[in-house]
């Protein structure tokens, strides 16, 4: 399920403007919003986190059965609930938005202190494909149960970036006026 969650925040996040150039769902709802664009430095950081968030994804899946050959038994890598491996990927994302917007000389107080608020849209996209997966448990013998889960999870984003993003303005506007 991290790896729906991971394509979800990939696509959510402007990662596959790569493929399709200026598709960032993030901007586009920020803009029919706010009626402007989203910060450059936001733009970014929310760019690298969907990258991130593929990459960490694609580790962790190779991971899973090295750990299974070398024997590690205590407890394999489990990616279908929320678990403590979810407690290292944070912090990693919070580091690669700072390091991003340092290397491209964006980082100010303002934007490491929305960046703390912006590395939490990922975790609310895996607790909401998480939630979707125990919601539609009684599928999990379809062929189509992932598919099920990314379709379902993929509309329920919509109205929640809408209320993550209405806060984050109020934390940009707090910011600046302050």
């Amino acid at each position: 399920m991290a790896g729906i969650a991971s394509l979800i925040t990939a696509i959510m996040l402007g990662s596959f403007s790569v493929f399709i150039p200026g598709f960032n769902p993030v901007d586009y709802l920020y803009q029919l919003l706010f009626g402007e664009s989203i910060p450059d430095y936001l733009y970014n950081g929310f760019y690298a986190i969907g990258h991130f968030s593929l990459l960490y994804s694609f580790v962790a899946l190779l991971l899973s059965p090295l750990s299974c050959a070398a024997g590690v038994t205590a407890r394999s890598f489990d990616f279908d609930r929320p678990s403590k491996e979810d407690l290292i990927f944070f912090p990693l994302l919070y580091l690669v938005y700072v390091y991003v917007l340092y290397v491209q000389d964006m980082l100010t107080y303002e934007s490491a202190v929305v960046g703390v608020f912006a590395i939490t849209l990922p975790l609310v996209y895996r607790l909401l494909v998480y939630f979707v997966q125990g919601g539609l448990e009684r599928y999990r013998s379809s062929c189509y149960f992932s598919l099920y889960i990314f379709v379902v999870s993929i509309v329920l984003c919509i109205p929640l970036t809408v209320i993550y993003l209405a806060a984050i303005n109020c934390v940009l506007s707090f910011l600046s006026s302050a």
